[in-house]
């Protein structure tokens, strides 16, 4: 007996001190320590120093970056909790054991630990997480594995049919599938039943300055713009000015520099060279459309998608009556450094901002070749 029993010790004894019993399991290389002094030590030098050095970068990195991270938090512990499950659940028993280590009952599933708590609060989700979940949590902030859980989006205009010469009729309907994955196309009446004056020459450049701020938003949510939406539309009427201020512009490159300019000088946006030419290349594709047989299809989709997002925010918001956390410790470790500001726009602004994306979409349905020319 003593020998089972001394080797049931032995198993459980920390893998680099030979000392303490082990209550962690190295994300890297899969040893079990039993606390940072061991983490730290030269018999794990290898590891610890690449962590702690992924750590500082990201840390430097996350500071500069919009709060995206931090609002799907929630959505990367459930989908960490689903391809880790094995890791989750040895983690979950160490840390139990940590806290009682005389008890023996199951830590609850995470489903059932965040039946009742609001999710749109991080310190009342972080609360309910057990050491191992936060620290697999932290682990994967500092390696960069986010992205891995995260898979950027796919936006619906990439897509673009290739030309055929011979068109097999039996996948006809298949050449419609993009408008399935589409924002649904609103309808609207023609421009001359709701204007009697012709178009000026610089609507076109108008509606390239709106799309260029819609498009930067889209992009800067990573498609989630619709969870956000009065963060969303208080981004894209500060990055165009002819939307907030009915700036016309005459040409079309100032149009969209306008929009550049726009998110490089605003506070509360991170802005570069490389979501501005995302950007960009958003709407080069926006205006080259699905094909050439129906190539202002995704202009009328994304001037849809904006009345349907502006429309959202006419409507008063609906907060949920759950409790918040007193504690702050998500928000402490993990400072929303880039957080958007939600600009309270008035309803009745909100109207107009609402006739004037009409107003482009009917153009769009009726002056749209005019885009080109």
């Amino acid at each position: 007996m003593e020998s089972n029993s001394s080797k049931e010790n032995y198993i459980k004894l920390c893998k680099i001190c030979d000392h303490n019993v082990h209550k962690y399991l190295c994300p890297r290389c899969g040893i079990e320590y039993c606390s940072v002094v061991c983490y730290k030590s030269d018999k794990h030098s290898e590891c610890s120093e690449s962590f702690y050095r992924g750590c500082v970068e990201e840390e430097l990195k996350f500071n500069e970056k919009d709060p995206e991270t931090r609002r799907k938090m929630l959505e990367i512990l459930q989908r960490m909790h689903e391809e880790h499950a094995n890791d989750m659940e040895d983690m979950e028993e160490l840390a139990h054991q940590q806290l009682d280590s005389d008890d023996d009952d199951e830590v609850p599933d995470l489903s059932d630990r965040l039946r009742n708590i609001d999710l749109d609060d991080a310190d009342s989700v972080w609360a309910v997480l057990t050491d191992g979940e936060k620290q697999e949590f932290e682990t994967l902030l500092c390696n960069g594995e986010m992205e891995k859980l995260l898979p950027p989006w796919k936006p619906w205009w990439s897509y673009r049919a290739n030309a055929k010469l011979v068109e097999d009729l039996s996948k006809t309907s298949k050449a419609f599938d993009y408008q399935q994955n589409c924002p649904r196309i609103k309808n609207i009446k023609h421009y001359n039943e709701i204007s009697k004056v012709p178009p000026a020459e610089c609507v076109k450049n108008n509606v390239l300055n709106v799309l260029h701020a819609y498009a930067f938003t889209a992009l800067y949510f990573n498609g989630d713009h619709h969870n956000f939406p009065r963060e969303a539309i208080s981004i894209i009427t500060e990055l165009s000015n002819n939307l907030r201020e009915n700036e016309v512009f005459i040409k079309a490159d100032l149009a969209i520099e306008s929009v550049s300019q726009q998110a490089m000088n605003c506070r509360t946006l991170v802005a570069d060279t490389e979501n501005i030419s995302a950007t960009k290349n958003a709407c080069t594709c926006i205006l080259q459309g699905p094909e050439d047989s129906n190539k202002y299809f995704y202009v009328k989709a994304a001037f849809s998608d904006l009345h349907k997002l502006f429309s959202k925010c006419t409507v008063p918001s609906k907060r949920k009556d759950t409790p918040k956390c007193t504690s702050k410790e998500f928000s402490k470790r993990f400072p929303d450094h880039g957080a958007i500001s939600a600009m309270e726009i008035p309803r009745n602004k909100l109207k107009l901002y609402l006739k004037k994306i009409e107003y482009y979409l009917s153009w769009v349905e009726t002056y749209g070749s005019n885009l080109y020319t």
